[in-house]
């Protein structure tokens, strides 16, 4: 098939990965909120903390950065980014870890459920529907847990459209090309023909270093454009299978 993205037309595709926050889902607040969730709970572990989790979360007042740590990193990654300023504070790194991780939990339980509080974003439902119509393969591939994943798409119903959808607590986390072509082998497509549709650097890199068709930057989600990116988009009707 041909997909048009914008003025770019790319050739013989047959999937299409998206990532989930920022690209599918508005995610922002819920994120913002966890964020400060997760900040408290360290500093009651280890006060003196949660200033500088907070900046290194991407936290900016009350403005949650859609580039930053939070929004685009996996949970591995903001465990790491917490320890080291817990450890920074004299503590052994297998306990700044540890307590990270407790507190992380609690943050969980402490919030309500992520996708009741992350719908879709304007317009791409009807997106998703309209490129599954044409027989196109679609896979939602994210830097958050596959279980939040899973949840998102029975929230929402989008299981008819996405028979995979995968998180980076496995095997395999965002940009590592390994997720991306376990991506494509369970749509039964070679990476070549899929496309990564996303709003980050590591949805950029996971198609790059997997030997994507292509990726394609959207903004609708509050994101800047991705620079290098095979296409941008600002609206989901932008993009569409034209044969």
């Amino acid at each position: 098939m041909i997909v048009q993205a914008g003025d770019r037309p790319f050739q013989d595709i047959a999937a299409i990965v998206f990532d989930k926050d920022g690209t599918l889902a508005d995610s922002l607040p819920f994120l913002r909120h966890l964020a400060h969730a997760r900040a408290r709970q360290v500093n009651a572990r280890c006060p003196g903390v949660q200033a500088d989790i907070l900046k290194a979360f991407g936290i900016q007042g009350d403005r949650l950065d859609p580039a930053g740590l939070m929004a685009v990193g996996t949970r591995p990654d903001n465990e790491i980014a917490a320890a080291a300023y817990v450890a920074a504070q004299g503590h052994p790194w297998g306990d700044a870890l540890t307590w990270v991780k407790q507190a992380f939990v609690a943050a969980d339980q402490a919030t309500p459920r992520k996708a009741l509080h992350t719908p879709p974003l304007t317009g791409t439902l009807d997106l998703c529907r309209d490129l599954a119509q044409t027989g196109l393969k679609l896979a939602l591939v994210s830097g958050d847990t596959t279980a939040h994943v899973q949840d998102f798409i029975d929230c929402y119903d989008l299981s008819p459209w996405f028979p995979v959808g995968l998180g980076s607590d496995g095997s395999w986390a965002k940009p590592d090309p390994a997720l991306f072509h376990h991506t494509c082998d369970q749509l039964g497509v070679a990476a070549a023909q899929a496309l990564v549709m996303g709003d980050s650097q590591l949805d950029q890199q996971l198609a790059e270093q997997g030997g994507a068709a292509g990726f394609i930057s959207v903004t609708w989600g509050g994101s800047g454009a991705i620079v290098g990116a095979d296409a941008v988009l600002q609206h989901p009707e932008q993009l569409r299978v034209v044969s």
